[in-house]
């Protein structure tokens, strides 16, 4: 297992702390800065002299004052926009950066394959997961991240089971030692989608000498002579399938319909 580290994080985290010492300094700012007066009572209840010196020295009081204060609004402006550049940036890397998902069933997914040696022709039903690239509009100013280490999960409504995804064009395991078969069985491997380019995922599969399709997954090569997995067996008729997504910095659920005949030919997986 490999150790990523997702960038993503690396700049939520900066993002988060830029936004945390910019609330910090705001606050700091608006109870230090206060304007102190040379007197606390008002000019009318100060003796003559008392009143002189206060007006001699007024105008400076002013200068220095209206300079304070011009300091102050150009620091806090500058804290301002500073807040509302790092909320610009915290908009990006969620809602327009992150990884876009969209999981599509159609024909040109499935794959056809030919085993004299396992019953035939065998035809394996599969689902096209796609990172969407952002639009050119604004691909010039940023790039969609990276879908990292992504794992499936796939859920067969009417019998009640759920496997772990296969990603089509992982290790084949026949031919491996049985170790590396039975961790591939137990932690299949994630696949890594960068944004514009898809990736196929296996979800059943069906022999055309057999009436029924069974669930495809790493667990079926634990069964070396006929592939076929009884505890994901799909007997011809109607079933709702549910493909979960989930990777380091993102998730995805869609929801399928299959129908299983008796035929190759005649069964499909199609979108709802």
């Amino acid at each position: 297992m490999h150790l990523v580290i997702s960038p993503k994080r690396n700049s939520m985290k900066f993002i988060k702390n830029k936004i945390g010492i910019t609330i910090i300094l705001l606050v700091f700012f608006f109870n230090s800065c206060k304007l102190i007066y040379a007197d606390g009572n008002p000019p009318g209840n100060s003796n003559d002299f008392e009143y002189k010196k206060i007006s001699e020295t007024l105008p400076i009081i002013t200068a220095q004052t209206k300079y304070e204060d011009n300091f102050i609004n150009k620091l806090l402006w500058s804290i301002i926009g500073g807040l509302i550049g790092a909320l610009i940036a915290l908009f990006l890397d969620k809602k327009i950066k992150s990884p876009l998902l969209k999981i599509v069933a159609y024909e040109d997914a499935n794959q056809d394959h030919s085993y004299p040696n396992m019953g035939g022709r065998w035809k394996f039903f599969r689902v096209k997961v796609v990172n969407k690239s952002l639009p050119k509009w604004i691909n010039w100013f940023c790039d969609r991240n990276t879908a990292q280490q992504v794992n499936a999960k796939i859920h067969f409504t009417e019998i009640e089971k759920t496997m772990k995804g296969r990603w089509a064009n992982t290790l084949e395991l026949p031919g491996q030692n049985q170790s590396d078969i039975i961790r591939l069985v137990t932690y299949p491997e994630p696949q890594t989608i960068y944004a514009g380019e898809s990736e196929f995922l296996d979800v059943f599969v069906k022999c055309e000498n057999d009436k029924e399709a069974y669930g495809w997954n790493n667990e079926a090569y634990l069964n070396f002579n006929n592939w076929r997995t009884s505890n994901y067996i799909l007997q011809p008729g109607d079933y709702y399938i549910e493909i979960a997504l989930s990777g380091i910095n993102c998730q995805i659920k869609k929801r399928f319909k299959a129908h299983i005949s008796e035929t190759i030919d005649q069964s499909f997986l199609k979108n709802i």
